[in-house]
C-alpha cells in the first residue's frame, strides 16, 4: 500500500530525507498549478522555485498529524516562496 502525504512527511521530519522524491512526486499537480498560475517565468525556473519552497516549508514545519494540515502548511509557502527568506 502506497503511504499517505502525511506518513511520508512524518518519515521526512524523523530523518528519512529520502522521502523527498516522494513527497515533491505527490505535490506535483499543486507546483505545477502554482508554477504556471503564479509566475512569469520559464516554467522550469517556476517549478524549481516552488520545489525549493516545498523543501523550505518541510524544514521548517514543526508538525503534521494529517493531510490537511500539511497541505494548508505547505500552500502558504509555496504560493509565496519569497516569504521563507
Amino acid at each position: 500500500m502506497e503511504k499517505t502525504l502525511s506518513e511520508l512527511i512524518r518519515e521526512y521530519k524523523d530523518g528519512g530525507k529520502r522521502n523527498f522524491e516522494k513527497i515533491a512526486e505527490k505535490m506535483n499537480p499543486l507546483i505545477e498549478f502554482y508554477a504556471r498560475k503564479l509566475y512569469t517565468w520559464d516554467r522550469e525556473d517556476a517549478r524549481q522555485e516552488m520545489l525549493l519552497a516545498l523543501f523550505l516549508s518541510l524544514e521548517k514545519m514543526k508538525y503534521c498529524r494529517n493531510e490537511g494540515e500539511m497541505l494548508s502548511l505547505s500552500l502558504i509557502h509555496i504560493s509565496e516562496p519569497t516569504r521563507l527568506r
